[in-house]
């Protein structure tokens, strides 16, 4: 993951991470797949941060999309970042960033591993609105 965050750093910094940049190197290109089977093979093992810049390594830095890969980086974030305001490690600033990162990234994807990390996220914050609602808890009432 160290790596595979170096690559990203020096893919930003030599093309600012826009989408008009150059496609990875070919032989940056041929070791994507041998890359994403390896890191599948331990997503378990992965912190989040790890799990986040590994999967904005392969997204945005050498532009591999898989729909498997995105799926399974998915399903392994999910729990790590959701529900975002309860203490389940890190900072709640933390899983905020990993979590617009991870977004980013999956961006680069499709559309569906997006809405599948999105969904939950958005769930949890419709059920505080209503909880807050509920019971007038609005910071804009006393203004």
């Amino acid at each position: 993951a160290a790596l595979a965050r170096r690559e990203l750093n020096v893919a930003q910094a030599s093309t600012g991470l826009s989408g008009s940049s150059a496609p990875p190197p070919p032989f940056l290109a041929r070791i994507c797949p041998a890359l994403a089977a390896h890191l599948l093979q331990n997503l378990e093992r992965l912190q989040t941060e790890e799990l986040v810049c590994a999967l904005e390594a392969l997204s945005c830095g050498l532009r591999y999309q898989d729909d498997y890969l995105a799926d399974r980086f998915v399903e392994a974030l999910k729990p790590r970042l959701v529900p975002l305001f309860a203490g389940i490690g890190g900072t709640q600033q933390e899983r905020t960033s990993q979590l617009a990162r991870s977004l980013q990234a999956l961006a680069w994807q499709r559309p569906v591993a997006f809405v599948e990390l999105l969904r939950p996220v958005l769930e949890e914050l419709v059920a505080r609105v209503d909880v807050d609602s509920e019971f007038g808890a609005w910071p804009d009432d006393e203004a």
